[in-house]
């Protein structure tokens, strides 16, 4: 998978379903401040729980939500 910010993914993801930002919350039951600082880069990648609402609502792998939001946990570790 290509290198892609989480805050990034997620802007243009919401955007291509043609969702704003409240709408998203509503989906998810997040708070809008929320989804705006994840995608404003004021909050870091989110927890889990975050993650698993955000897949759901936008239909997309939990496991390419997580792979874009933590990619260290998918690197290949070389020399083991």
């Amino acid at each position: 998978m290509e290198k892609i910010e989480f805050s990034e993914f997620l802007r243009k993801e919401r955007e291509r379903r043609g969702l704003g930002i409240n709408q998203l919350a509503r989906l998810t039951g997040l708070n809008p401040a929320t989804i705006s600082k994840l995608e404003n880069k004021k909050r870091k990648n989110p927890d889990l729980r975050v993650i698993k609402k955000l897949s759901n609502a936008l239909e997309i792998p939990l496991l390419t939500l997580l792979e874009i939001a933590y990619p260290f946990l998918f690197e290949e570790k070389k020399g083991l």
